[in-house]
């Protein structure tokens, strides 16, 4: 019997129910997916022997990291995003090692078609969400998204795992961002329910890191206020284990522990800051 998920009375109807094990369509309109997909870089010769992974929204803050890591560890990455075009290729050199597709990771026939496309896929990483007081967005862009991926997982037994990047629960943001956090969790119950011991889950909180603002395509540097924060509310943390204590953490250890959780089979369930910083370090080594 194919497996679902309940709608939850507080989540709209973009999160209705997910029957995992049902046919798709495959095609968008009157052209398939395959059809309208471009593709801007492709990898060197040197990577192409590697593991390959997936990293959907692997242009972004986070998931550019996950794709630079993911590369430098000797992973083959295609990276599949709106625009199919990296956002950081001319100052990064690492970003012309990885292949970029444009999908619509909101339409579950443009995963399936990736996927398919890519069929010696061995791991995903979803890197997809957004920051919004709208919570019918909200829930739409955190949550949706991995939810198709969770389902073409469900479907295809040979890619080994989904690793999610989520968010961690902290009050009193997870009511002022509801929508955001119902649609996270909304992800997460797809894969814990559907695909379970093929699912990481990690649920930073604050990443702080240089972040590119486009536009204007200014550089912020959210080191400046995340590493102080972080020194002050580890040690608080420790004493009072309250959600807004969670301490900040890197971009670059939210990557590594991304990419040390596809390389490992055994690294599963959710993971919190604790175990972020200890599956980052273990990449480390």
């Amino acid at each position: 019997m194919p497996l679902s998920i309940q709608q939850s009375p507080s989540l709209c109807c973009t999160l209705c129910v997910v029957r995992f094990g049902e046919k798709k369509r495959r095609t968008v309109g009157k052209k398939t997916h395959s059809q309208r997909q471009q593709t801007f870089f492709f990898w060197s010769s040197q990577m192409s022997a590697g593991r390959k992974l997936i990293v959907f929204g692997g242009n972004g803050f986070v998931g550019s990291r996950v794709t630079k890591a993911a590369i430098e560890s000797g992973w083959k990455v295609v990276v599949a995003c709106r625009s199919g075009a990296p956002t950081v290729a001319s100052s990064e050199p690492w970003a012309y090692h990885a292949q970029y597709v444009a999908i619509d990771a909101l339409s579950r026939a443009q995963v399936n078609e990736l996927l398919d496309d890519h069929p010696d896929t061995a791991v995903v990483v979803s890197c997809i969400g957004a920051v919004t007081t709208n919570n019918v967005d909200g829930r739409r862009f955190n949550g949706d998204a991995t939810i198709n991926m969770a389902a073409a997982l469900y479907e295809r037994k040979s890619i080994k795992k989904l690793v999610f990047v989520s968010a961690a629960d902290l009050q009193p943001f997870n009511f002022v961002l509801k929508g955001c956090y119902q649609g996270k969790r909304a992800a997460e119950r797809a894969m814990l329910e559907n695909i379970e011991s093929r699912s990481t889950i990690l649920r930073p909180a604050f990443i702080y890191g240089n972040r590119m603002i486009t536009p204007p395509g200014v550089m912020v540097p959210l080191g400046l206020i995340g590493a102080p924060l972080r020194a002050v509310f580890q040690p608080l943390h420790r004493l009072i284990p309250l959600s807004i204590l969670t301490p900040p953490i890197s971009v670059d250890e939210v990557a590594n522990a991304a990419v040390y959780a596809c390389q490992e089979s055994s690294v599963t369930g959710v993971h919190e800051y604790q175990g972020i910083t200890h599956l980052a370090s273990a990449l480390a080594q």
